[in-house]
């Protein structure tokens, strides 16, 4: 879905360019994440290719179990594009948040297990 929304022909944001981005989705090849992005202009925002582009590296990182990279690539979305991953991105930011209280508890019980297990040896 985002990469149809990326593939979208400027000026085209009606039902006629929502069905050109879907068609170009399916009929093009996503970019390699290594490959370098091919820009139109540096200085406005993203370009299409941009777009499928930072799409392409954020999901490199989701396979690659990296969530917070995944979500810093999608931050550099704009327009239709960033919509489409706004509610992956809200669920993403959820899973890191629990994945790093998960983290913090689990060292707080190795501490508390250390500590019990040190007291009663020296007792």
């Amino acid at each position: 879905v985002s990469r149809g929304a990326a593939l979208v022909p400027k000026g085209r944001i009606g039902l006629e360019g929502q069905l050109l981005g879907i068609l170009f989705a399916k009929l093009t090849i996503p970019p390699s994440p290594d490959a370098a992005p091919i820009t139109t202009d540096t200085t406005s925002a993203p370009a299409t290719d941009d777009a499928d582009y930072i799409l392409a590296k954020a999901q490199k990182h989701v396979q690659l179990g990296n969530l917070e990279l995944a979500v810093d690539e999608l931050e550099k979305l704009n327009g239709q594009t960033a919509f489409t991953v706004k509610d992956w991105k809200k669920d993403a930011l959820n899973r890191i948040s629990v994945e790093k209280a998960l983290k913090v508890i689990k060292m707080e019980c190795a501490l508390l297990n250390e500590n019990m297990s040190g007291g009663g040896s020296s007792a």
